[in-house]
Protein backbone atom coordinates (compact mmCIF):
# COMPACT_ATOMS: atom_id res chain seq x y z
CA UNK A 1 0.00 0.00 0.00
CA UNK A 2 1.45 3.23 -1.02
CA UNK A 3 0.68 6.43 1.22
CA UNK A 4 1.29 9.58 -0.11
CA UNK A 5 1.99 12.48 2.01
CA UNK A 6 -0.36 15.30 0.25
CA UNK A 7 -3.60 14.56 -0.96
CA UNK A 8 -4.28 13.93 -4.66
CA UNK A 9 -5.98 16.96 -6.49
CA UNK A 10 -7.23 17.91 -9.83
CA UNK A 11 -4.64 20.60 -10.29
CA UNK A 12 -1.24 19.15 -11.49
CA UNK A 13 1.43 19.54 -9.20
CA UNK A 14 4.99 20.98 -10.14
CA UNK A 15 7.97 18.35 -9.84
CA UNK A 16 10.47 19.49 -7.93
CA UNK A 17 13.52 16.75 -7.41
CA UNK A 18 14.85 16.37 -3.89
CA UNK A 19 18.28 15.25 -4.11
CA UNK A 20 18.88 12.97 -0.73
CA UNK A 21 22.40 11.35 0.58
CA UNK A 22 23.06 9.52 3.71
CA UNK A 23 24.82 7.22 4.94
CA UNK A 24 24.25 3.12 5.13
CA UNK A 25 24.27 2.85 8.51
CA UNK A 26 21.37 1.07 10.00
CA UNK A 27 20.06 4.33 11.15
CA UNK A 28 20.04 6.48 8.46
CA UNK A 29 18.80 3.76 6.39
CA UNK A 30 15.89 3.46 8.94
CA UNK A 31 14.78 6.97 8.37
CA UNK A 32 14.27 7.05 4.63
CA UNK A 33 13.75 3.34 3.82
CA UNK A 34 10.01 3.55 3.57
CA UNK A 35 9.97 6.42 1.03
CA UNK A 36 13.37 4.86 -0.74
CA UNK A 37 10.94 1.75 -1.54
CA UNK A 38 7.81 3.80 -2.57
CA UNK A 39 6.38 3.02 0.69
CA UNK A 40 5.19 6.57 1.18
CA UNK A 41 5.83 9.47 -1.49
CA UNK A 42 6.08 13.44 -0.77
CA UNK A 43 3.43 14.56 -3.82
CA UNK A 44 5.32 17.00 -6.75
CA UNK A 45 8.93 16.42 -4.89
CA UNK A 46 10.03 12.66 -6.90
CA UNK A 47 13.30 12.07 -4.65
CA UNK A 48 16.71 10.22 -5.53
CA UNK A 49 19.00 8.55 -3.33
CA UNK A 50 22.70 8.25 -2.65
CA UNK A 51 24.72 6.56 -0.25
CA UNK A 52 27.95 7.41 0.74
CA UNK A 53 30.90 7.53 3.75
CA UNK A 54 30.34 10.88 6.31
CA UNK A 55 33.44 12.70 4.87
CA UNK A 56 31.80 12.60 1.65
CA UNK A 57 28.50 13.36 2.22
CA UNK A 58 30.26 16.44 4.43
CA UNK A 59 31.56 17.69 1.32
CA UNK A 60 28.31 17.10 -0.53
CA UNK A 61 26.94 19.15 1.86
CA UNK A 62 29.51 21.91 1.58
CA UNK A 63 29.68 21.97 -2.12
CA UNK A 64 25.38 21.74 -1.92
CA UNK A 65 24.87 18.81 -3.90
CA UNK A 66 21.98 17.64 -2.29
CA UNK A 67 18.86 18.96 -0.83
CA UNK A 68 18.84 16.41 2.02
CA UNK A 69 22.37 15.47 2.96
CA UNK A 70 23.50 13.48 6.33
CA UNK A 71 26.83 15.01 7.86
CA UNK A 72 28.55 14.48 10.79
CA UNK A 73 28.15 16.27 14.16
CA UNK A 74 32.17 17.75 13.70
CA UNK A 75 31.27 19.05 10.38
CA UNK A 76 27.59 20.91 11.50
CA UNK A 77 28.99 24.02 13.02
CA UNK A 78 31.47 24.73 9.66
CA UNK A 79 27.96 24.31 7.90
CA UNK A 80 26.24 26.50 9.96
CA UNK A 81 28.71 29.09 10.01
CA UNK A 82 28.92 29.13 14.02
CA UNK A 83 31.68 31.09 15.39
CA UNK A 84 33.69 28.00 16.65
CA UNK A 85 31.57 28.10 19.91
CA UNK A 86 30.16 24.62 20.80
CA UNK A 87 27.18 23.61 18.83
CA UNK A 88 24.48 22.74 20.59
CA UNK A 89 25.68 24.10 23.92
CA UNK A 90 25.66 28.16 23.62
CA UNK A 91 23.23 27.70 20.51
CA UNK A 92 19.73 26.04 19.95
CA UNK A 93 20.29 23.30 17.36
CA UNK A 94 19.27 24.50 14.32
CA UNK A 95 18.75 23.02 10.80
CA UNK A 96 21.04 24.20 8.18
CA UNK A 97 19.35 24.80 5.04
CA UNK A 98 21.18 25.24 1.54
CA UNK A 99 19.09 28.47 0.23
CA UNK A 100 20.17 29.04 -3.44
CA UNK A 101 24.21 27.42 -4.03
CA UNK A 102 26.55 25.69 -2.11
CA UNK A 103 26.86 26.90 1.82
CA UNK A 104 30.20 29.20 2.51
Amino acid sequence: MNVTAFPQSATALPTTPIRIAYTPDSDDAFNYYAWEHGRVALAGYPATFHRDHIIALNRLAAEGGAEVVGISSAFYPKLAGADGRSAGRTERPRRALRQDGPVA
